[in-house]
């Protein structure tokens, strides 16, 4: 009985413990449940102060997305592709320009908008004709042009362009300017040297650029071919409505020359010569040459535009020298020329397949003085007109026609017309061949022409506005 009672003491004792143990830790536990509550807390607000930062730059982000949506909206179809490439080109500059960095580590400063773009462009024609006078200038293989292009961005406010034009028999300058200004909506750019003057569509194209082999005949016997000058020509685009835009020029040059190295036409074959006489006088203001054209573009769906516009040359005095057989003397007339033109196109061109539809047309009305060394006629006015349609069956092959008819500048009395079709195959972004029959109907003789163009675009070049 004595062994038993101290066995239940023990008993008593180590029950005692254990429930002092369970209670120790309990009260010791609670501090560390208060600390973790309060980086629980601190946590919390950090990540409440991160979110609200988040949601500040996400709503930044979004008011700027918004406004560039703003401004696309606010450009139209054609503009806004000519933006992109202006992008692309700045783009390219800035990272050709971007070596000074690495070149000033080795004591080497370069000009950060030094770097150039060329372009190489050669324009190819094989024609042929019925026609019984061919020897010089038909049935036979024709390097029309070669042209080499120089672009460059002299600072963030003027560019410069320069086009040196190579045939088979001489070397000229076709373009030579400088553009200050951005070409953007809402703003103003001036261009001075020498240029494609700005009238109607298709005037200011490159051949290799035409949506046909020659120039229209209209324009060749109006405007000589492409209007170019040596002046200036102030520019101004903006948008006054959603899908709207509209664009003006006006210019000066030291005279209205035409340009065209036609295959066929009224100056197809014509070459320049110098003058058989020196010129003489003293330069007036109606000596020179002024240009303007206003066109608007209208967004009308999905890829689709309508364009319409109107130009005007005007030459108040141009000096036709000539030697007089019977004097002597070199003695000049007095010529006056005036050429309004208005013009519209549709196009639609859906650029994931390449399917589209473009068609344009343009009428002219001519006012011109003509004379010679023993005639002088005044005051001759004529009419003449052009239209195309062309249809893109996809990204490469377009089938398209093109017709013209015209009275004669110097004799209203008579008039031509010309037809045609042809198909053309885009076999990559550089390399295109396109075959087009022509029939002819002059006063003097009708004929029919076959042309197959093959020309090559090498590197990046200046696209002149085509509205």
């Amino acid at each position: 009985m004595r062994v038993v009672r101290p066995i239940h003491r023990v008993g008593r004792l180590c029950l005692t413990l254990l429930c002092l143990s369970w209670f120790v830790p309990a009260q010791e536990a609670a501090p560390p449940l208060n600390k973790t509550e309060s980086l629980k807390a601190h946590y919390v607000e950090l990540m409440a102060r991160m979110r609200a930062d988040f949601d500040a730059k996400i709503s930044g982000l979004q008011d700027e997305i918004a406004g560039l949506r703003g401004d696309l909206n606010d450009a139209m179809a054609e503009e806004r592709d000519h933006q992109l490439r202006e992008s692309v080109d700045i783009l390219l500059r800035e990272a050709q320009a971007g070596q000074h960095i690495a070149g000033a580590a080795h004591g080497e400063v370069l000009d950060e908008f030094s770097p150039l773009t060329f372009s190489l462009r050669s324009d190819m024609v094989l024609a042929v004709s019925d026609q019984s006078d061919t020897y010089e200038d038909l049935d036979q293989v024709i390097l029309r042009a070669l042209e080499l292009a120089v672009e460059g961005q002299v600072d963030e406010n003027l560019s410069y362009v320069a086009v040196l034009h190579f045939d088979e028999e001489d070397v000229e300058i076709d373009e030579a300017y400088g553009v200050w200004g951005h070409n953007k909506s809402g703003s103003f750019s001036l261009k001075a040297g020498r240029y494609r003057v700005d009238y109607g569509q298709l005037s200011p194209l490159h051949d290799h650029e035409l949506p046909f082999v020659d120039r229209p005949q209209v324009l060749q016997e109006y405007l000589g071919g492409s209007l170019v000058g040596t002046g200036l020509e102030l520019h101004h685009r903006t948008t006054f409505s959603e899908g709207a835009a509209l664009r003006w020029s006006a210019g000066v040059v030291n005279r209205l020359d035409g340009e065209s190295h036609a295959i066929f036409g009224p100056v197809a074959g014509d070459h320049d010569h110098d003058e058989e006489v020196e010129p003489f006088g003293k330069r007036h203001l109606k000596d020179f040459g002024y240009t303007a054209r206003v066109a608007t573009l209208f967004d009308i769906g999905t890829h689709a535009t309508f364009q319409f516009g109107g130009s005007v040359a005007w030459a108040p005095r141009t000096k036709s020298f000539y030697l007089d057989p019977m004097s002597g003397a070199i003695r000049y007339h007095d010529l006056d020329r005036l050429v309004l033109g208005s013009d519209l196109a549709l196009k639609w061109r859906d650029h994931d397949t390449g399917r589209g539809v473009h068609f344009g047309a343009e009428f002219l009305w001519s006012r011109a003085d003509s004379a010679g060394e023993d005639a002088f006629t005044s005051d001759v006015s004529s009419v003449g007109l052009y239209a195309y349609g062309e249809y893109f069956l996809d990204q490469r092959w377009s089938l398209g026609m093109s017709g013209g008819w015209y009275e004669h500048a110097e004799d209203s009395s008579e008039d031509s017309w010309d037809l045609g079709s042809f198909v053309t195959w885009q076999l990559n972004p550089s390399n295109r061949l396109r075959l087009e029959v022509r029939r002819f109907d002059d006063p003097a003789k009708q004929y029919w022409g076959a042309m197959l163009q093959w020309t090559v675009v090498l590197g990046h070049h200046h696209h002149h506005d085509d509205w």
